[in-house]
């Protein structure tokens, strides 16, 4: 069995991710010296209020540490993860991801991707690639549903 994980950027609602099966990482939203777990501790409608309201907000990338706890977690019950993200252009959560893949020695079990998108094509794009792994497709197959340009796509 194959895990799909993401982060909360794409803005898919936690019961909508649990009923399709995929995990969500969240990152981390601060406003007014508070740091909230996106999705979790705050929802984006929130954060949108405190921003038009004259607030700030910004994110933290998931850690590479998040990233390690939760694949060491999913690689108990699961084959491999395929982990696509927020583009490495906007955020360095990609990179964490690969970091922790890495640290832990399991780039062979753990597929990260830059997906180049955010929001919802992420959204779009993580769903389409979970399609791909529910209707069989090998690992290079699935990499086509989700990336805006598969030559730029790199490997762990």
């Amino acid at each position: 069995m194959i895990a799909v994980v993401t982060d909360s950027t794409c803005d898919l609602h936690p019961d909508s991710a649990r009923q399709l099966g995929i995990q969500v990482i969240p990152l981390q939203v601060r406003m007014n010296d508070r740091t909230l777990l996106d999705w979790q501790e705050i929802d984006p409608d929130a954060v949108y209020d405190h921003m038009r309201a004259g607030g700030s907000a910004t994110t933290t990338p998931i850690s590479a540490d998040t990233f390690a706890a939760r694949y060491r977690d999913l690689l108990q019950t699961h084959d491999s993860i395929l982990s696509v993200h927020i583009s490495g252009k906007l955020s360095e959560t990609v990179r964490n991801a690969r970091k922790a893949a890495e640290t832990l020695g399991m780039t062979s079990r753990i597929q990260v991707v830059d997906s180049e998108l955010a929001s919802g094509p992420l959204a779009e794009a993580v769903m389409a690639a979970r399609d791909a792994i529910w209707a069989g497709a090998d690992r290079q197959r699935r990499r086509r549903p989700y990336t805006r340009r598969a030559p730029s796509c790199t490997p762990n």
